[in-house]
């Protein structure tokens, strides 16, 4: 199966090394992890996101609705500096705050060139926050999508977010046309 889904049958810790593991070993067959309302803390996220630094087959991390702070997502940063597979993650329902959405707008405008969505609904985000992705989504060409609905930030902000990630969009879509291969000629073309 290519979904790591938490199930919890097994407790907490046994639950806990069967994922590491899994990621760790850099199972091609997994490619999503869903572990959404499961109690991830930042300490679980931090483990996780260690082995995910090195992981090349995880292209989706569903985390909504756990207890994630900005602390989980700090390390969560820093494990996609060095990642360069995963393109969707959703960190709804969460409480990252201004912190978390900051470590998580350094990630993109420094280092990050896989990402593509990021789903940050209801996690207590504000201007401030909402400014640092504002920021990255102006230097990143690969953000295509940011979620920010049920989080405090005025609409002016929202919409500047949402016309650099249409730029983004844009850019992403004309180095696909520009970089596409160009028809290979036939032999009678050649003349």
């Amino acid at each position: 199966n290519n979904i790591l889904e938490a199930m919890f049958s097994g407790g907490f810790k046994r639950f806990d090394r069967r994922i590491i593991e899994r990621i760790a070993a850099d199972d091609e067959n997994l490619e999503k992890v869903k572990m959404n309302g499961k109690r991830v803390d930042d300490d679980r996220l931090a483990r996780l996101s260690e082995v995910l630094s090195h992981n090349t087959s995880i292209t989706s991390l569903h985390l909504s609705n756990n207890n994630i702070g900005h602390e989980g997502i700090v390390s969560l940063a820093h494990a996609l500096h060095q990642n360069l597979h995963v393109e969707y993650i959703d960190l709804s329902g969460n409480n990252i705050g201004n912190k978390g959405a900051a470590a998580l707008a350094d990630c993109l405008q420094h280092n990050n060139i896989s990402l593509i969505s990021l789903d940050l609904q209801n996690n207590g985000i504000e201007d401030e926050g909402a400014a640092a992705l504002l920021s990255a989504v102006s230097t990143n060409s690969t953000i295509h999508s940011i979620d920010l609905k049920g989080n405090a930030i005025q609409s002016s902000l929202l919409s500047k977010i949402d016309e650099a990630l249409n730029r983004s969009k844009a850019l992403f879509e004309a180095e696909v046309v520009y970089f596409a291969p160009s028809p290979a000629k036939k032999d009678h073309d050649l003349a």
